[in-house]
């Protein structure tokens, strides 16, 4: 190329961008790097998906086959079942259990003024639950380790809920709901509901 066209290449860009203004060609410009790079990147894109494709069939096909779970015997059903029912707590206990509750949030430095509860036993159920509600007020420290002393002194409570609220922002006493269900073996409450 001499200088010659490469005048008469400038002049021509020059005229064109004159007519145009430099929208036009830079739009132009950029969809053609856009092709460009869409032609040459997705050929390399599909090989390397093809690849992985191939190599994760022959990892598939080279690992060993995932052995089959055994099924559990009846007698380990049996086994698993007697020891559910013995970690039960018993219908007849639920007021020894409000004392231990008491007992452990006033260990816990927490101020419980009562425990009410609700039987929920159907006929022939099993097991019997029990929900138990507990307005409580203490520090969040406290009303934690409450929570982890009950569920270890009780394994058969469950806690369902616990509702925290806070007066203030400065305030460090927490207004506190607790809802446990404890499980029980018996399915006869209604002598115990009494």
């Amino acid at each position: 190329m001499n200088t010659r066209t490469l005048l008469t290449a400038w002049i021509l860009v020059q005229a064109s961008l004159q007519r145009w203004g430099w929208f036009k060609p830079a739009l132009v410009i950029f969809y053609l790097v856009l092709a460009i790079g869409w032609l040459g990147v997705v050929p390399q894109l599909k090989g390397a998906v093809d690849s992985a494709e191939q190599r994760l069939a022959l990892e598939a096909q080279q690992a060993p086959a995932e052995p089959i779970p055994a099924l559990v015997s009846v007698s380990e059903t049996s086994q698993n079942f007697s020891q559910f029912r013995e970690i039960l707590g018993r219908a007849e206990d639920v007021p020894s259990y409000e004392k231990i509750l008491l007992a452990e949030a006033r260990s816990a430095n927490l101020l419980l003024q009562q425990v009410s509860h609700s039987w929920s036993a159907q006929a022939n159920a099993f097991p019997a639950t029990v929900q138990v509600s507990m307005p409580i007020k203490g520090s969040f420290a406290d009303i934690r380790s409450f929570c982890e002393r009950i569920l270890v002194a009780l394994p058969f409570a469950s806690l369902d809920e616990v509702a925290i609220r806070r007066e203030s922002i400065a305030a460090t006493t927490l207004d506190a709901s607790l809802r446990l269900t404890l499980y029980l073996s018996s399915t006869d409450v209604s002598k115990a509901a009494k």
